[in-house]
C-alpha cells in the first residue's frame, strides 16, 4: 500500500509527465501519416475487392487495420454482404460468413484478396 509521502511523490510525477508541455500541439498532426496509409489501402482495395467479389450483392466495409504479416505492415481491408448484417446490431447476430479480406502492402504495392468461410 502507498504511504501517504509515496503516493504524493507518485502523483506529482505522474502530473509532470502528463502535463501540456508533453502533448503535441496539432493532435491531428500526429496522426496524418496513419490516416493517410489508411485512405491509400482501401483506395488500393476497392479495385482488387471488385475482381474478388461474387455476384452483384451488395457489401459493406466493415473494417480496415493495420497487421504484422510476414515481418512487414500490411492493412486487411475487409468488407462483408450487408444481407449479413442486422439492421440492429445490439439486439440481431452478425451472419457467419460473406467477408472478402483484401490485404494491402503499401511497401510493395501488392494487393491480395481471400474469403471468409
Amino acid at each position: 500500500m502507498f504511504r501517504p509521502l509515496s503516493a504524493a511523490i507518485f502523483l506529482a510525477l505522474l502530473l509532470t509527465a502528463c502535463g501540456p508541455e508533453r502533448t503535441a500541439p496539432n493532435a491531428e498532426a500526429r496522426f496524418r501519416p496513419e490516416t493517410d496509409d489508411l485512405m491509400k489501402a482501401v483506395a488500393l482495395a476497392l479495385p482488387e475487392f471488385d475482381q474478388a467479389r461474387r455476384g452483384a450483392e451488395p457489401f459493406k466495409l466493415i473494417g480496415a487495420e493495420q497487421l504484422i504479416l510476414d515481418g512487414k505492415y500490411v492493412w486487411r481491408v475487409t468488407l462483408k454482404t450487408t444481407h449479413l448484417l442486422p439492421e440492429d446490431p445490439s439486439s440481431e447476430p452478425v451472419g457467419l460468413g460473406g467477408e472478402v479480406f483484401v490485404i494491402v502492402d503499401l511497401e510493395s504495392g501488392t494487393v491480395t484478396h481471400a474469403y471468409g468461410e
